[in-house]
């Protein structure tokens, strides 16, 4: 029997499609698997800060494997949780939040994560931020 080899892309999500299929990954990853959300009947999850989020995802042909969402506008979702964020981050300079990383768990084991960072980073120097 032969295996399938993966057609990984990795890029920005820009389609509806990618969106819907980034909800249900969000869904899978912080509801089902890490109960940080409740499970939905619609096996939907949508960012709090999707309206100002920009999402790198990883492709296997048209599914969603993978993806990582960033967000330069604050306050962060850190501003929450650390008192006095700013004294940890780099004055007078552009800085972005990174969250929500999310594998499916058939490719934990993969390039995924290694092409999200490397799409990430270059996602970040693009827009000039640190």
């Amino acid at each position: 029997m032969i295996e399938k080899q993966p057609q990984l892309w990795f890029g920005r999500a820009t389609e509806a499609a990618e969106f819907e299929q980034i909800f249900r990954l969000n869904h899978q990853t912080f509801a089902a698997e890490i109960p940080q959300h409740p499970v939905r009947n619609d096996s939907r999850l949508v960012d709090r800060f999707h309206a100002e989020n920009e999402y790198v995802i990883c492709r296997d042909g048209e599914e969603i494997v993978g993806m990582i969402a960033l967000r330069a506008q604050r306050p962060f979702s850190l501003d929450e949780k650390l008192p006095d964020l700013d004294r940890y981050l780099p004055a007078n300079r552009p800085v972005c939040e990174i969250r929500l990383l999310a594998v499916r768990p058939g490719y934990r084991h993969s390039r995924v994560l290694s092409g999200l960072v490397r799409e990430l980073a270059r996602v970040c120097r693009q827009y000039g931020h640190e």
